[in-house]
């Protein structure tokens, strides 16, 4: 007979179990959601900050150095595949745009 009660507890979405149940669902889901919001975040800030090095690499300006070539790899190493992507063909638009203003392209070795 209890077994009986209890399983048609389950089933009233009124019942204590029933509501500690969801409370437990929602902490879980929205715990997960945090979790995926947080990450998305920190991957954003990594991937601003490798862009912004490369743009102070291929662009100095007379007040701020341009990074250490170590700081500009880690920046690289944890950016995303996109942005390493969008720093590799930034570098070679700037090849092609400092052998263009150089009349012909460098020698190699």
């Amino acid at each position: 007979m209890n077994e009986l009660r209890l399983k048609a507890d389950m089933h009233d979405e009124n019942s204590p179990e029933s509501r500690r149940a969801l409370r437990y669902l929602t902490v879980f889901f929205v715990g997960g959601v945090v979790a995926v919001m947080d990450e998305l975040e920190r991957k954003a800030a990594q991937d601003a900050r490798a862009l912004e090095m490369v743009e102070r690499q291929l662009r100095p300006q007379p007040d701020r150095s341009p990074p250490a070539l170590a700081e500009l790899t880690d920046a690289l190493i944890t950016a995303s595949d996109p942005v390493r992507a969008q720093a590799f063909y930034r570098a070679g638009d700037q090849r092609r745009h400092n052998w263009s203003e150089a009349g012909s392209k460098p020698r190699r070795n």
